[in-house]
């Protein structure tokens, strides 16, 4: 059942700049948020190893960081007690599989009882990774992929080559569909409909049938059951 949390903030008074008692908290705002939240978005880590245009990751100034099974325990705990989501979603400016901890971290949350999301950028997907996701009860794996050729992929700076990524894209899905996890796969991609084709030659695997297409003027994501 739904219910209210009120939370708030200490008040902002306007002092002459340089004023030593200047405060920076924010203004006196009560909030009230219907809990439960749709999802609850928690980032692994603000690491990533692209680059890509459109991500505004190279502009923060936040130190280079991870989550850790400590703090996620409080967190995981709060969510709990406070009924705030059935949902979290890792996602944010980094890539969630370069913290060393990931898997241990998604287990504790499934274990919890709460839903699980988790968006990479595919680059990681290696064999033995592929396969600690297929065995996990995901609510999505979603695969952010902006990049339709070898030569635009260059310019996100990853550190794998083009043809090797869509093989491993590839790899991923044949042991996602041979586990039979009940996981679904979303491939994004903010390039439009020129970029289907791509998209469906990735997810050709053998007895799998193609991705559902979801489509907008600027997104497209690709829904793999």
């Amino acid at each position: 059942m739904e219910h209210e949390k009120e939370y708030s903030y200490p008040s902002t008074e306007v002092r002459p700049a340089g004023d030593p008692t200047e405060r920076t908290s924010p203004p006196n705002l009560k909030t009230k948020l219907k809990l439960p939240l749709n999802r609850l978005y928690l980032e692994y880590t603000n690491s990533c190893n692209m680059s890509c245009a459109f991500c505004p990751y190279s502009y923060q100034t936040r130190a280079k960081g991870r989550l850790h099974y400590e703090l996620l325990l409080k967190i995981v705990d709060e969510v709990i007690k406070e009924k705030i989501t059935r949902l979290i979603e890792v996602t944010g400016y980094g890539e969630p599989l370069l913290n060393p901890d990931w898997l241990p971290l998604s287990r504790f949350i499934i274990d919890s009882g709460i839903r699980l999301s988790l968006t990479t950028n595919g680059t990681l997907l290696t064999e033995a990774t592929s396969a600690a996701l297929a065995g996990m009860d995901l609510e999505d794996i979603i695969i952010s992929l902006h990049t339709p050729d070898a030569q635009s992929f260059k310019i996100q700076k990853a550190a794998i080559r083009f043809d090797s990524y869509l093989a491993r894209l590839k790899r991923f899905i044949e042991i996602h569909a041979r586990s039979r996890s009940k996981s679904r796969i979303l491939l994004l991609n903010t390039l439009g409909l020129r970029f289907r084709e791509r998209h469906s030659a990735i997810s050709r695997a053998e007895d799998y049938p193609p991705p559902r297409i979801i489509s907008s003027s600027k997104l497209n994501i690709f829904v793999i059951k």
